[in-house]
């Protein structure tokens, strides 16, 4: 019996429809020690199949079947007793049962939250290494404009160099020209 938590759920829903029928006293004699029978084969079964610690819940609901039967024997109450006892532990299989799917949607939430982030973080790192490789590329033209302007004033400070020079020759000159003109 390995059934989804769904299922399990609509199992146990099926039983306590049988065990409310029982304590209601529905059905022939014959029909309702039958379907305590039934029930009380199928839940241990149950119990096992859907919990670790079958054994322990397996071992109280036993002592409280005991505890039932000794009431229906004092009482002559029709088997009424266990099948409330039945219908007891099988509300509380079906409490364990919601609270696992609970648990079991909020694994799938986490799960997909840690997916997402996982996400999240390779999208943050490739964006990461896009604003480094668009500030590389800042830096490298950075560079080569200052290579370019260094270069500009290379030949600027050639130039003026040259004209410097020019300057000097022409004020030489100048220069020698005036005591010509002064000299005659």
């Amino acid at each position: 019996m390995n059934m989804d938590v769904k299922s399990c759920t609509e199992f146990v829903d099926n039983l306590i429809i049988k065990a409310d029928k029982l304590v209601a006293r529905q059905g022939t004699y014959e029909k309702r020690i039958d379907d305590l029978r039934d029930l009380h084969v199928q839940l241990p079964q149950l119990m096992r199949t859907l919990f670790p610690d079958a054994d322990a819940r397996i071992k109280d609901y036993r002592k409280s079947m005991h505890v039932a039967t000794e009431r229906d024997k004092e009482g002559s109450s029709e088997h009424v007793e266990r099948a409330k006892v039945i219908r007891r532990y099988l509300d509380s299989v079906k409490g364990s049962l919601k609270l696992r799917e609970t648990v079991e949607a909020q694994e799938v939430k986490l799960d997909k939250l840690e997916s997402e982030v996982r996400e999240k973080e390779v999208e943050a790192k490739r964006r990461k290494a896009v604003a480094e490789t668009k500030v590389y590329g800042a830096e490298i033209e950075l560079i080569d404009r200052l290579r370019a302007e260094l270069k500009s004033y290379k030949s600027l400070s050639d130039e003026l160099i040259t004209i410097k020079g020019d300057i000097k020759e022409i004020k030489e000159m100048l220069g020698s020209l005036l005591l010509a003109t002064l000299g005659t």
